[in-house]
């Protein structure tokens, strides 16, 4: 039986004390789905059946930590190249992203770090360890953390074109 994220992330919240909104519902969920052609792995969906996220449109709603889980009608999608991403998390305001990513040609959807280096860093080799990681409060969502779990883990990393960098990496971001 695979583990679902949704509640570890749920508990995780109610423990810290952070408000969060009621899940947008199997409807709007579908329809973002069927939009894009893009099936939310079973342990993402089961965070978006709990839960819209705990950020308010424009002012994000950061946990103790600084993380901020957008809600579904503020994700972003991108068919690139590379694959699809969809960005669903923000660490604190203008700093990084979090991106679930399946590469093109594959069934295994990836969680990436955005906005540190003009290419993405892998974070985790499912949504449920990036829930894991989340509620240890792990170096490897942060920048440094991120590119030693990347070079450690052997996963490749999106190889992106130069106008799809420019998606991910603003200038503001630059380090």
């Amino acid at each position: 039986m695979q583990e679902l994220a949704g509640p570890l992330i749920i508990a995780h919240w109610n423990r810290k004390s952070v408000t969060y909104f009621a899940s947008p519902g199997h409807y709007f969920i579908g329809a973002f789905e069927a939009r894009y052609a893009f099936p939310f792995p079973s342990d993402f969906r089961s965070l978006l059946e709990l839960t819209d996220g705990n950020a308010i449109d424009d002012a994000p709603g950061c946990d103790p930590a600084g993380f901020s889980f957008r809600t579904l009608q503020r994700y972003d999608f991108h068919k690139l190249l590379s694959g699809d991403f969809v960005t669903f998390c923000d660490y604190r305001p203008e700093a990084w992203r979090y991106a679930l990513w399946r590469p093109q040609e594959s069934i295994e959807t990836r969680v990436v770090l955005l906005g540190a280096e003009p290419k993405p860093l892998v974070v985790a080799e499912s949504f449920f360890d990036f829930a894991r990681a989340y509620v240890a409060g792990s170096e490897r969502l942060h920048i440094d953390g991120a590119r030693h779990y990347t070079e450690r883990s052997g996963i490749a990393r999106p190889e992106l074109t130069p106008d799809e960098e420019k998606l991910f990496w603003s200038d503001a971001m630059r380090r």
